[in-house]
């Protein structure tokens, strides 16, 4: 009997332990591995796509990654290093690179050589200054716009007299009548150095002053000129020949041209006739007046 009961003792062990590894969880709908998910891994947070088709990085949908400075790092990292790769830069719109002179990169970097103590300048962009300070022209007590009377070296070549007497003399002529320029209501003064200048008056050829005007938005394709924001640029060929609405006056287109541009330059814009009697200053007269008369003077008698 003892030896019976040992043994029903051993049974019992036996089957009790076989209860007790048996995986009960695995079965059926209590089943708990989620699919997709192996175990031991992080589900995804609610509502959270991976990203395909135009999702993906730089193929619209979502943008690409970027670094410092503005580059675009393709897919973010290399695959399985976490490395990020090299930046790829974006695209960016830029005009043509103008390369300066080695005299000019120098007049650049020092703010140019102005002209002092009556003597002839440099600009930083190469062009001789006049050395000249002049009175002060135009209404007594009004505030005073100051400009440099410039030329480009090489304007001979488009006809055009390389002196800076010469246009020194055209542009006083230009702005000093009293009566019938803008010197009326405003008053104006010639000086020496161009630091000092809200006007600069340039002579230069039809190649600068379509760089400089273009550089303003402005299309004088070799024939016209400009204000490009501080500098009056009169077309050398232009003023060598003047324009077919004023004929053989050649001095009177000369007036018209300083006088013109240096009214955008005082903020004026382009005007139109009106019917007959002088054109206004403000037309553009080189390109003809219409059934106007050619004028040089914002305020003719």
């Amino acid at each position: 009997m003892p030896r019976s009961r040992s043994l029903y003792v051993l049974l019992s062990l036996l089957v009790m332990t076989v209860i007790a590894f048996q995986p009960w969880s695995r079965f059926g709908d209590d089943d708990l591995t989620i699919a997709g998910i192996e175990d031991g891994a992080t589900p995804p947070p609610a509502g959270s796509v991976a990203p395909t088709g135009d999702e993906t990085p730089g193929q619209g949908g979502i943008d690409p990654p970027t670094v410092a400075g503005g580059g675009v790092i393709g897919d973010a990292t290399q695959p399985g290093t976490g490395i990020p790769v090299a930046p790829r830069p974006r695209a960016t719109a830029t005009r043509p690179a103008v390369t300066a002179s080695p005299s000019e990169e120098i007049l650049e970097s020092s703010g140019g050589t102005s002209a002092s103590s009556g003597q002839d300048g440099r600009s930083a962009e190469g062009w001789v200054v006049s050395g000249r300070t002049g009175d002060v022209v135009g209404p007594q007590g009004a505030a005073v716009r100051r400009y440099t009377v410039e030329v480009e070296p090489g304007v001979e070549a488009s006809g055009a007299s390389a002196s800076i007497a010469s246009l020194e003399t055209a542009v006083a002529a230009a702005l000093g009548d009293e009566v019938r320029s803008w010197s009326k209501t405003i008053a104006f003064q010639q000086v020496a150095d161009t630091r000092a200048a809200s006007i600069r008056i340039v002579l230069a050829t039809p190649d600068t002053v379509d760089l400089h005007c273009g550089r303003a938005g402005i299309v004088t394709a070799g024939e016209l000129s400009c204000w490009d924001g501080s500098r009056v640029l009169l077309n050398a060929s232009r003023w060598a020949r003047g324009a077919a609405s004023f004929g053989q006056d050649i001095a009177g287109y000369r007036t018209h041209l300083v006088n013109h541009e240096v009214g955008h330059a005082l903020g004026r814009s382009h005007a139109g006739c009106s019917g007959d009697g002088p054109a206004p200053i403000m037309m553009q007269q080189t390109n003809g007046v219409g059934t106007c008369t050619p004028n040089p003077w914002p305020f003719p008698s």
